[in-house]
């Protein structure tokens, strides 16, 4: 790691990246095999009163 990122106070870390070609592979193979849980929201469709007396109000979908 020292000799691609080598460590001195004139060091600019957006210049070295380009050289991390074994980290970028091994980023975006785990961003394949594991890609992110899309964000599901869950709404009511018609409004409703909980048993604690809670209500939800219905939203539309997009």
């Amino acid at each position: 790691m020292d000799t691609n990122l080598p460590r001195s106070r004139d060091y600019d870390p957006t210049e070295q990246f380009n050289k991390l070609v074994y980290l970028h592979a091994a980023l975006c193979e785990t961003m394949r095999l594991y890609p992110p849980v899309p964000i599901e929201r869950v709404s009511p469709v018609r409004s409703d009163v909980l048993r604690v007396g809670i209500k939800w109000k219905q939203t539309r979908r997009s």
